[in-house]
């Protein structure tokens, strides 16, 4: 493995820092889940009350975080008039939220005492934490219990480095079956499918004969298998993603899937198709859901894939514009997915950000491309971050031939027996300290393996 940082000078002062670790196997690579940590929670709050709230105060009203905690029952009716069984108690929860609590005057207003009483018993445990905006409105994200953080599992490995796009914020989380830390995007290694392709991205593919590429896997492509049957597009039943639409037709069974689990089996048809996940449509009557575990079946001309966001380099030509879709903000009456907060300007938004691919030889190789902090920035001293086009540039540059980009922004990293090279871009506003942001799925590799 070699690894080396090299440091980019900008006409108007600006400097940039790029870690680039080369490594020989893709076979060696795995995907990792950290264990879920209670303050990932306690982090996306502080991010939510210290950044975005003070950054973007204007377009806010309260924001209700919550969560529920272990081994919660829940005070509210699994079966549901509108969207029928329900799997998940924090979408029940969700829903009854959305359904009971309003703004008025910024105050919030009860409509339901058993949801009050249920509202003030999390807010009391430190379970709910309530984030002040200045518009008269109230949204509300779910925070389940998939996140860690790399740190934590990165002394397994000699190289770990953030992965996935994941459900953060309100506009991700469009739906009430929507909640925030469900990983997007195909996740395949040892040809094994460990989570489903979404919204037609790019992805790098590892075929089995060794060779690299940039496909566009769509979940439409698969064999998917819950409680023991196999359900196939088109063949008896239809797969519903978003962009395409926001609800199902109606009038027949849905199954809803979000992070691989049934969420709901809804028999009326009509469902909101989730942001992080997907909806099974059946002609035929599905009475039950035994097992909501949910598995995929395809891909087997490939060892290794990941999903996530537009290419970087495609056969050595570095990507100049947008060739994956990504939901434009501004366009109010267009279907959302995620992430909607992606930087549209293509030329000029620099954040921190982490390419992933391989060089000519079709070894694996990873750069980090160190950003500025939410606070504390002095220009030509830190580092300012990459817009997407001049990451494009510097990664062919360094030697990659087909490639693209991670999670980025405040997620980006990578660590080597455990440490860090270059700075999070998360930090305090009280002394710039570093943040780690918790994530839900990260690669590790190893020559262990």
């Amino acid at each position: 493995m070699k690894s080396e940082i090299q440091t980019f000078h900008y006409e108007n002062g600006d400097l940039q820092r790029v870690q680039v670790v080369n490594f020989e196997d893709f076979g060696k690579l795995r995907f990792t889940r950290p264990d879920y940590d209670p303050q990932s929670f306690v982090r996306l709050c502080s991010l939510f009350r210290d950044f975005i709230i003070k950054k973007y105060a204007k377009i806010f009203g309260k924001i209700v975080i919550f969560r529920l905690p272990d081994d919660e029952n829940v005070p509210f009716d699994m079966e549901h008039s509108t969207y029928g069984k329900l799997y998940d108690p924090l979408v029940a929860v969700n829903m009854a939220f959305r359904r009971s609590v309003h703004s008025k005057h910024r105050k919030l207003v009860f409509l339901d005492e058993t949801v009050k009483s249920y509202f003030q018993s999390l807010e009391a445990s430190g379970d709910l934490v309530v984030v002040e905006g200045n518009r008269d409105s109230v949204s509300f994200l779910s925070f389940g219990k998939g996140m860690g953080f790399l740190s934590q599992v990165a002394e397994q490995a000699q190289l770990a480095f953030n992965c996935s796009f994941f459900v953060m914020d309100m506009f991700d989380c469009a739906t009430v079956f929507d909640r925030d830390g469900v990983p997007l995007g195909l996740a395949l290694q040892d040809g094994k499918i460990l989570n489903p392709p979404q919204f037609g991205r790019e992805a790098l593919f590892v075929g089995c004969d060794g060779s690299v590429q940039i496909r566009k896997p769509d979940i439409r492509q698969l064999v998917v298998t819950v409680d023991g049957i196999d359900y196939e597009h088109t063949k008896g039943c239809t797969f519903y993603t978003r962009p395409e639409r926001r609800r199902t037709p109606k009038g027949k069974t849905d199954i809803v899937v979000v992070d691989s689990r049934v969420v709901a089996l809804n028999p009326k048809g009509h469902s909101p198709i989730p942001c992080g996940g997907f909806v099974i449509q059946c002609e035929n009557e599905v009475p039950e859901i035994s097992d909501t575990r949910v598995t995929y079946k395809g891909y087997d001309d490939a060892i290794f894939a990941v999903q996530v966001g537009n290419s970087a380099v495609v056969d050595g030509r570095p990507t100049d514009r947008f060739l994956s879709p990504f939901y434009k903000i501004w366009n109010v009456f267009s279907t959302a997915f995620p992430p909607s907060l992606y930087p549209m300007d293509y030329e000029h938004a620099r954040a921190p950000r982490i390419v992933f691919g391989a060089d000519a030889d079709a070894k694996p190789m990873v750069m980090w491309f160190e950003g500025a902090g939410k606070f504390g920035y002095e220009q030509g001293k830190g580092s300012c971050g990459a817009s997407l086009s001049e990451c494009a540039k510097i990664a062919k540059a360094l030697g990659m031939q087909n490639g693209v980009h991670l999670d980025g922004g405040g997620s980006a990293q990578i660590l080597l027996g455990a440490k860090r090279s270059l700075a999070l871009s998360d930090r305090r506003a009280d002394d710039f300290s570093e943040v780690e942001r918790a994530i839900p799925l990260g690669l590790l590799w190893s020559d262990s393996v």
